[in-house]
């Protein structure tokens, strides 16, 4: 009898141990996973740092009222219809072209800087992507039962959530412990070793990342907003404590618009630029045009040609072909020059191709110049004389001539 109510003892005892430990594991290996970068064959956030357990309390940006708004116009750049100022004398824009030879794709971004030419700001275009799905990323999310109470959350709730919920607590239901983690999945694939923090801003559904930047003087910021299931995205490098930069920085936040890029834009766009004044045409106003008409399709190389020979002929226009031609070298290995401009500063090699370029040009206009010869300029004294030997040659019966 003895022996049987053992037993049983011990079967409970270890039925209530076993339960326990299934209970309280869980718990054990959340608070693992959040607060120590715990890695296992269910989960494990790669690259952990504890940024991404609890973001900036929610706020909206800062509107700042801009001056002269007739100066300034929208321009289509990709997926993003930017305000830029035109004829601004306040600002200066320059492109920002950096070829990449491994991806074979081009970094394109927009300089705005002072008349006297320090940068107050740098907007950098980036591709838009579809709304992301991490349930195939770990084993834990594949279990029907936790995939099925992640999938009733909407995905407008966890743009919201992965912004704003803070993730610590351990003493919370199953269900919102599953949640948590996908989170902070989310938020790992978002956020790289250079974020510092991280908020979200209700009125223009948009997040942002606080990057590191190596000039304190200037903030380096990521901006991402939902519109339907795509996510739009770009970059802002503004001086921290400038008037202008701020202006800069709450126009372009506040008024870009999210506009998908089709190579049929390219054409329409540049048939703007050919009903431009010949003057605007030579000036910042073309080159933004024209490069709006590239971006919709970045491999036409004509169009790089065709800003270059414009900028070319106008005025002022140094620093924007200087950056020009490099691209210009790097992508196609062509500077596409067809005067010498002075005040421009270039690598050797590229200066050198520039050369080559200019001289190839004179020896071609050489070539084909007319073999007709010109008229010849003639004086009095010379036509006088022509008349007389033409005279002497006369078949006149009395070998005369009168000349009035």
């Amino acid at each position: 009898m003895k022996t049987a109510f053992f037993s049983v003892l011990f079967f409970v005892t270890v039925l209530i141990v076993l339960v326990g430990f299934s209970l309280v594991m869980p718990y054990y290996y959340y608070n693992k996973f959040v607060n120590s970068g715990h890695s296992n064959k269910w989960f494990g956030v790669r690259d952990y740092t504890t940024k991404i357990l609890k973001p900036l309390p929610a706020e909206d940006f800062e509107k700042v009222a801009t001056p002269n708004e007739q100066l300034w116009r929208k321009f289509h750049f990709g997926d993003l219809n930017i305000p830029l100022p035109v004829k601004n004398p306040f600002y200066y824009v320059t492109p920002i072209l950096q070829f990449q030879e491994k991806s074979k794709t081009t970094d394109f971004g927009l300089s705005i800087s002072s008349p006297s030419g320090r940068k107050l700001l740098d907007v950098y275009y980036l591709a838009n992507k579809s709304f992301p799905n991490f349930l195939n990323n770990h084993d834990l999310f594949q279990i029907p039962i936790l995939a099925r109470q992640i999938k009733e959350k909407t995905n407008e709730q966890i743009w919201k959530d992965v912004f704003t919920k803070e993730i610590g607590d351990w003493n919370i239901p199953y269900s919102e412990m599953v949640y948590n983690l996908y989170l902070l999945e989310f938020r790992s694939k978002m956020m790289s070793s250079k974020v510092e923090e991280f908020q979200f801003h209700p009125k223009t559904n948009m997040a942002s990342f606080k990057l590191e930047y190596f000039n304190k003087d200037y903030v380096n910021e990521l901006i991402i907003t939902k519109r339907g299931q795509q996510l739009f995205s770009f970059i802002l490098i503004s001086e921290k404590n400038d008037a202008d930069a701020k202006i800069l920085r709450s126009k372009l936040i506040h008024e870009i618009e999210y506009i998908k890029s089709t190579p049929g834009l390219s054409d329409i766009i540049y048939n703007e630029y050919k009903a431009l004044d010949f003057r605007d045409q030579i000036d910042h106003k073309g080159m933004l045009f024209l490069l709006s008409a590239w971006s919709h399709t970045p491999n036409n190389e004509e169009l790089i040609k065709e800003a270059i020979a414009s900028l070319e002929r106008g005025r002022d226009n140094e620093n924007v072909l200087e950056a020009l031609y490099k691209y210009a070298f790097e992508r196609f290995g062509k500077v596409f020059t067809s005067r010498k401009i002075k005040g421009i500063e270039l690598p050797p090699e590229i200066l050198l191709k520039r050369n080559i370029e200019l001289e190839n040009q004179r020896n071609k206009k050489k070539m084909i110049r007319p073999s007709i010869a010109e008229p010849v300029q003639t004086t009095i004294e010379d036509e006088y004389q022509n008349i007389i030997d033409k005279a002497k040659k006369s078949n006149r019966v009395d070998d005369r001539v009168h000349i009035d």
